[in-house]
């Protein structure tokens, strides 16, 4: 609860508890209908190319700037 605490205390400075609660609430919601909507189909697309040791995913790496040379 660290960095949402200390940011609760920031807000509160300026806004009443219940604006910063509601605030935080839709923030955790967006995020979570994000991670939900994006970030879980993609991770199980990564996790199928991987397991099939896909040749597309060799020829992404190797386009990649960090790919040793």
């Amino acid at each position: 609860m660290g960095p949402v605490f200390s940011m609760n205390s920031v807000c509160l400075n300026c806004h009443s508890p219940v604006w910063v609660d509601d605030f935080f609430a839709q923030y955790n919601s967006a995020i979570g209908l994000y991670n939900k909507k994006y970030c879980t189909p993609a991770r199980a697309m990564l996790d199928n190319l991987y397991e099939n040791n896909s040749e597309l995913l060799h020829r992404v790496i190797r386009r990649h700037p960090d790919y040793p040379r």
